[in-house]
């Protein structure tokens, strides 16, 4: 036989033991139950079985049969209107083995009439002749049978309640303990039932497969009837032909995904970390790449005893917060951007697995990356796209690139020796970009050793002989010509 437990796992709070089976408790959700007649869910826990209208009608019933064999148990809270005098006519808790769309309106509080069918009713109308007692009352009836005075009496005596037409809930409670027989009912903390019942041999001929549920009914009185199931435990019955759900056995997902991520062909399934036994884990907990998942179907609250075995493969992804890349801006209006640039910026140290793009859906699709190998050209400010590789996954973050007037870097210091390294006088941002500029050069005399422009840096010769100066401190005099007419003037030292 399957493992049997309900879909809604909110409250795994109470597990009974009862002949070798458990028992798994659920609070309320309206999909695991069928509405009866004009009953309606009103809120999350909350359904109205009748309006204060004659000759109404509501029921609440299990979606599916449970299995009386073994223990149940159910809490809920009842609300029997405001009408005292002229209100009618009560709620009942009624188990029977027909179908989950059982009543019919008038002064049988809703399940008059059905048989087999045992019920605790809680009566608020005197009904001459039928009742045992004109106060608001509870019993335990068979077959329907409560137009019967004697029928109130068939297992337990009547019990007196206050009135509880008052406007105000009511606390219901009711045990089934399968190995003795014995069911006991509370009512506003109250026990008012305990006895023991062979409800199988005595009502069902020897059945076990039950709904469960409860009725209200009004005829030419009127009130209004609602119920909030709390909490119930039972085994469902009829579980063993529920398969597992289908699904790939490998799944792969990028950065952060969770249990209920995982794709299955069900719509109500159970997670596990285990392939038999064990707790469901909540969808909402994350999946560890290399781990393997246990799933499970739920069809009417009966669980497939198989599970579907899903490898879960999770990648990291990078996802950097790119700050805009300012590059400078030459003569000529263009600018040129190191690639490398957006890889430092993005943490990437292998260029294998970046690309960069000039649209996004370029990105998505993978066509006309650029050409990382050389500079690239930037006539205007642009948003650019950098495709980021890990694994099976990508990213695509979008990074601003921002031609800027950059200010000359001036060096202090450079070594005319011809040895290929720092031979020149090189001032960054200044030449093919200030194209207007004049330099001259000083002697600590006061001498003009050097003067040039765009096309003419300073080798560390004197102006007309091409010797080399002599090593030393010499001075410079920069004019930028351009629309702030900058001059910037200071030193640099000259060693071979």
């Amino acid at each position: 036989m399957s493992k049997r437990l309900s879909l809604i796992i909110l409250a795994w709070s109470c597990c009974l033991s009862s002949i070798g089976q458990v028992n798994f408790c659920s609070d309320f959700n309206a999909q695991f139950f069928q509405f009866a007649g004009s009953a309606t869910l009103l809120a999350d826990d909350v359904v109205r079985l009748t309006s204060e209208t004659n000759s109404d009608f509501g029921g609440i019933w299990s979606f599916n049969t449970i299995d009386f064999n073994n223990d149940f148990s159910i809490s809920a809270e009842l609300y029997f209107g405001t009408l005292d005098g002229s209100g009618a006519d009560g709620i009942a808790f009624v188990i029977q083995p027909l179908s989950n769309n059982e009543g019919l309106s008038g002064g049988g509080i809703g399940f008059q009439g059905i048989t087999p069918s045992l019920a605790v009713e809680m009566d608020t109308w005197f009904n001459s002749g039928m009742d045992p007692t004109s106060s608001d009352h509870m019993a335990i009836i068979s077959d329907g049978n409560n137009s019967n005075i004697d029928a109130h009496s068939e297992f337990v005596s009547p019990i007196d309640l206050p009135n509880i037409e008052d406007g105000l809930w009511h606390s219901f409670a009711l045990n089934w303990t399968a190995s003795s027989q014995a069911i006991t009912v509370d009512f506003d903390g109250t026990q008012m039932i305990n006895t023991n019942i062979d409800v199988s041999n005595l009502i069902f001929d020897g059945g076990n497969d039950l709904f469960w549920g409860f009725t209200a009914a009004t005829g030419g009185a009127i009130n209004l009837h609602q119920v909030k199931i709390l909490e119930y435990c039972f085994t469902p019955s009829n579980c063993d032909d529920v398969l597992p759900p289908d699904g790939l056995p490998n799944q792969q997902f990028c950065g952060v995904a969770v249990y209920g991520d995982l794709e299955t062909s069900a719509a109500d399934v159970l997670y596990y970390d285990t392939p038999t036994d064990g707790s469901p884990i909540d969808e909402n907990t994350a999946l560890v790449d290399g781990q393997t998942v246990y799933i499970s179907q739920v069809i009417n609250g009966c669980e497939s005893e198989d599970r579907l075995s899903i490898t879960v493969e999770v990648a990291t992804i990078l996802q950097p917060d790119l700050e805009p890349i300012e590059v400078c801006e030459l003569a000529d209006g263009m600018a040129y951007l190191d690639s490398n640039d957006l890889f430092i910026a993005a943490g990437i140290q292998n260029t294998n697995e970046a690309a960069i793009y000039l649209s996004f859906n370029e990105a998505s699709q993978e066509i006309n990356a650029l050409n990382i190998t050389n500079d690239l050209l930037i006539s205007s400010d642009v948003q650019l796209f950098l495709r980021l590789e890990t694994a099976f996954c990508f990213t695509i973050q979008a990074v601003n690139v921002l031609k800027t007037n950059c200010d000359p870097i001036i060096p202090q210091g450079f070594s005319p020796n011809d040895d290929g390294v720092n031979d020149f006088f090189n001032i960054s941002h200044l030449y093919n970009k200030h194209l207007n500029h004049k330099l001259k050069i000083y002697n600590r005399f006061g001498n003009l050793v050097f003067e040039g422009n765009n096309d003419k840096t300073w080798p560390g010769t004197f102006n007309s002989s091409g010797n080399k100066v002599p090593v030393g401190t010499y001075f410079y005099v920069l004019q930028l010509n351009d629309n702030l007419n900058r001059i910037y003037r200071g030193w640099v030292y000259v060693n071979y």
